[in-house]
């Protein structure tokens, strides 16, 4: 490699460089998910975003389908909570694109808040226990979303992913896993279930990382988030 060469791959446009790269991002309709999804057509990349419908996926990419973008946003609806759905999609990808550069697992949900200034023992009882809204149900559906499809979406990508990194030479296929900073704190938030769920998905993702790293994927996490306004 030349001089010249060797500094052209330092330009932050190389340094960063998502042109022609495939993305798929999941809950991309809206909030972190449709930034994220803009900020790589935007420089290049085809993105295909998912959502439980196909309203959020259909309207974001008829919105932003003009020239100013250099790459494309997809819709691609989907429930990553099921396996039937994920197998659908990793599909999709395999007969349109043949490889994933990018897996971004944004989708996520909230839990009921439950109030946690009461004093009293009897009055926190009620309000944590009793509450018709704090539901094993809830628990399951949360855990669900915020955590065992990260698994699931995962490890049924990465066959593609290692080919995204097969076909171009000098990337190696990226998962990122939206979490946040509910899941280091030690208070509650008044959201036990989304805290938890959120703790859960810091830790799967460490444990995702060390398991495939004998591969020449990556999976980094850890999009540590406070308060975001979703439209």
């Amino acid at each position: 490699m030349t001089v010249n060469e060797s500094n052209q791959s330092f330009k932050l446009e190389n340094l960063f460089n998502v042109k022609d790269k495939v993305a798929l991002i999941t809950g991309g309709g809206s909030g972190i998910g449709l930034m994220a999804a803009q900020a790589l057509a935007v420089n290049g990349a085809k993105v295909y975003i998912t959502g439980r419908t196909a309203k959020k996926p259909d309207r974001v990419a008829t919105l932003y389908d003009n020239n100013e973008i250099s790459g494309k946003i997809i819709p691609l609806p989907g429930d990553v909570t099921n396996k039937d759905e994920i197998r659908r999609l990793v599909s999709e990808i395999f007969t349109r694109e043949g490889h994933l550069s990018i897996l971004m697992n944004n989708a996520g949900i909230s839990s009921s808040m439950q109030k946690t200034e009461p004093e009293d023992a009897s009055e926190l009882c009620e309000s944590l226990f009793d509450n018709p809204a704090a539901t094993f149900e809830e628990w399951e559906s949360v855990f669900r979303t915020n955590v065992s499809q990260l698994f699931f979406m995962t490890t049924a990508f990465l066959p593609l992913l290692q080919r995204g990194s097969e076909v171009d030479h000098g990337w190696s296929s990226t998962v990122l896993n939206t979490t946040s900073i509910s899941g280091i704190v030690k208070i509650s938030q008044h959201h036990f279930a989304y805290n938890a769920s959120k703790a859960a998905a810091i830790h799967l993702t460490k444990m995702l990382a060390h398991e495939i790293s004998s591969s020449k994927l990556r999976v980094r996490v850890k999009l540590l988030l406070g308060f975001f306004l979703v439209r």
